[in-house]
């Protein structure tokens, strides 16, 4: 059923301006993106052709550590940085905004520092890693940590290019130091981690320089102030953070202790290959709309924002389902061309991990509400009992089943984590679901799935070009369909685009 506002059903028309700004800001934030699904793959082909899955998984098992780490020191603040932006400016607070949350960084990671020196050789030889590359996140993590601020901040700020030439820089500089590293300097991870330290530190300097005169903070009194709001909201995001990590990193040192590290090298490539596939969608998405998204709810209230809401997932879904089911289709042509025959068994969780992030992605619409009313702490109990749900049935299916009882178990916990999520945000913030555009966006899906499941049994290609057949055919085959469904037409292009439209639609 539609969802209710008061006692009536609320069928909206799209939110076109609110909307259209958003996907605008998607193609601004394209670049990044795309840059960040080539280097994505190249990163995979050339580090799965460098090393075997026993020394990718060091890799691998590392940037979790990290990324953990980041959860602590990080993103929080970060989460905080892109709420609260919009709000300060109205009240003219920046100085006092930016002087802050600098501050609230550099205690943090100063006590971050100390705490990896003090556990890095017994946690080292826990992980199976190496002393001198667990050392390394001393250097590394504090300077992603401050990269990752700033760039919340450019993004808050709306200052899209200036964020993509960061990021691109960043990602691209990395890589290319990281390999030159590894063929002039030996073949080892550590060279990875240094090609990161050498790009992130002049970004760092250029972006301090920038930010820190526009620091203003009069005492001690009102940096508590700040502090203290900031804070209260950021804070309850790191369990929620911490769950977050369970889902998508636990399993790779569960794998490692009861499997081995060949199966966390195997798993962890196709699950990467998974990501940097989807990701290219909804997390260009989610990064353009989570700010318009505040900015319409501070502006123009609930009914607003249900309607911005309801239209963007729509959008998502006729974008991302279809990906998830083709990624399904594809993924051991994927695996062989990206990778070689030695990662090839990996193939086997694609489907499993595609519609685990297409759920995940639809959450960060539908879920919206805890972050709006700053009720940020309700959210994380929900995460929180579904990362505790994810890692318990890892425990269990893990040993008997190995990586792919990994991949089962994150599907299903994604899964109630939407279902519990969608419940809890109805009764505030009701998702208006647009049922009809779903039902035909799934028949389209069906009908592309049908069509290159079948082509797949017809070619008989070299691998590359089977893979470069079926993805042209299948977009190709869905585009129809959804045009044959009438769910997309020329005028909806224009329209989205900015153009007027004269005719009305509603969900």
């Amino acid at each position: 059923m539609p969802a209710t506002v008061g006692s009536t059903y609320y069928r909206p028309q799209y939110a076109m301006s609110d909307l259209a700004a958003t996907l605008k800001d998607v193609l601004y934030y394209s670049p990044v993106r795309i840059v960040g699904i080539v280097l994505g793959f190249a990163s995979m082909a050339v580090y799965s052709r460098l090393f075997a899955p026993s020394e990718y998984a060091k890799y691998v098992l590392f940037v979790s550590t990290l990324n953990l780490l980041y959860l602590f020191v990080s993103k929080w603040i970060g989460q905080s940085a892109l709420r609260f932006y919009s709000i300060e400016r109205e009240e003219d607070n920046l100085g006092n905004y930016f002087s802050t949350l600098l501050l609230i960084l550099l205690l943090i990671n100063c006590i971050g520092v100390i705490f990896v020196f003090i556990l890095a050789k017994p946690l080292s030889y826990k992980l199976g890693l190496h002393y001198r590359l667990f050392l390394l996140l001393v250097a590394i993590c504090p300077l992603g940590s401050f990269f990752n601020l700033f760039t919340q901040i450019l993004r808050a700020d709306y200052k899209v290019k200036l964020y993509s030439k960061l990021i691109i820089t960043n990602r691209v500089g990395g890589f290319l130091l990281g390999l030159l590293l590894l063929l002039a300097a030996g073949i080892e991870v550590e060279k990875i981690i240094w090609g990161m330290i050498g790009i992130l530190l002049p970004l760092n300097i250029v972006l301090f320089l920038k930010y820190v005169k526009y620091c203003k903070l009069k005492n001690f009194r009102v940096f508590f102030r700040f502090a203290r709001n900031y804070i209260k909201f950021g804070l309850p995001l790191l369990l929620s953070s911490g769950s977050v990590w369970m889902f998508s990193s636990s399993d790779r040192f569960i794998i490692q202790y009861f499997r081995g590290a060949s199966e966390v090298g195997l798993y962890s490539l196709s699950y990467n290959l998974v990501s940097a596939a989807i990701h290219i969608i909804f997390s260009m998405m989610i990064v353009a709309a989570t700010p318009r998204i505040f900015n319409v709810f501070d502006q123009k209230g609930i009914h607003e924002t249900q309607r911005l809401i309801s239209s963007l997932t729509r959008v998502y879904i006729m974008i991302c389902l279809p990906m998830a089911a083709g990624l399904s289709l594809i993924g051991y042509d994927l695996v062989r061309v990206v990778s070689g025959e030695d990662y090839i068994r990996g193939g086997v969780v694609f489907p499993y991990v595609s519609f685990s992030l297409f759920f995940w992605g639809l959450l960060q619409y539908v879920a919206q509400k805890n972050n709006l009313f700053r009720t940020t702490h309700i959210d994380t109990l929900i995460l929180s009992a579904s990362g505790l749900l994810n890692v318990g049935l890892n425990l269990y299916a893990v040993p008997l089943y190995g990586f792919i009882g990994a991949a089962i178990t994150t599907l299903i916990s994604y899964i109630f984590y939407f279902l519990v999520a969608w419940a809890d945000a109805n009764r505030k913030l009701p998702w208006i679901v647009p049922w009809g555009p779903i039902k035909r966006i799934v028949m389209a899906t069906a009908i592309m799935s049908a069509f290159v499941m079948a082509s797949g049994k017809l070619l008989d290609f070299p691998t590359i070009v089977n893979l470069i057949v079926k993805v042209c055919f299948g977009i190709v085959i869905y585009l129809g369909a959804l045009i044959l469904l009438k769910e997309i037409d020329v005028q909806e292009i224009f329209r989205l685009l900015g153009k007027r439209i004269t005719r009305d639609e509603t969900v």
